[in-house]
């Protein structure tokens, strides 16, 4: 009951069970919950000191490879959005052919299939004196981003912090 508990409240924990009960279904039982290690008492001190040492070697490389994975998340999250960036910004410029845009678009996996297009464009400031980064407003362009991203006819580019332009397929 308490790994339960654990596992539904702090997934990420590890959990060593020392018991004394050498029944295999409380050994399955406890492997199915998510149990790091079931032990059996009696158990020697350095063979406990073993088992917690080899926990935090394994928790540290999940540590590390978590980092990693997010790390590498955010550097392809960033190129996407340069490469997306670049490409609206080729898009408008009226520097290259419909058919160099067609092409990079679709090695982008991006489809400009539709008989016309609007551009929307939101400029997001609280003064219109002063420009500046503000929670407010990363909130109201992650709501629009988060809001849009689900349909197809629209193609999202993020400008930067306190612009967001659409292009609207119809």
């Amino acid at each position: 009951a308490l790994t339960r508990l654990i596992k539904k409240e702090l997934p990420e924990t590890t959990v060593i069970i020392l018991s004394g009960y050498d029944e295999f279904d409380y050994a399955r039982q406890a492997i199915s919950l998510g149990v790091s290690r079931y032990l059996l008492k009696p158990l020697s001190k350095e063979q406990l000191v073993e088992v917690l040492v080899e926990a935090r070697e394994q928790r540290q490389r999940q540590d590390a490879k978590n980092r990693y994975l997010t790390q590498f998340e955010g550097e392809v999250q960033e190129y996407l959005t340069s490469s997306r960036r670049g490409f609206f910004d080729a898009l408008v410029s009226g520097k290259h052919t419909p058919s160099e845009l067609l092409a990079r678009a679709e090695r982008m996996g991006i489809s400009l299939t539709a008989e016309r297009y609007n551009m929307v464009l939101f400029l997001l400031q609280e003064n219109l004196l002063e420009s500046g980064y503000s929670a407010q407003l990363a909130t109201i362009q992650a709501d629009l981003c988060e809001g849009f991203l689900e349909d197809d006819a629209l193609l999202l580019f993020s400008m930067g912090v306190d612009m967001i332009a659409f292009l609207v397929k119809g």
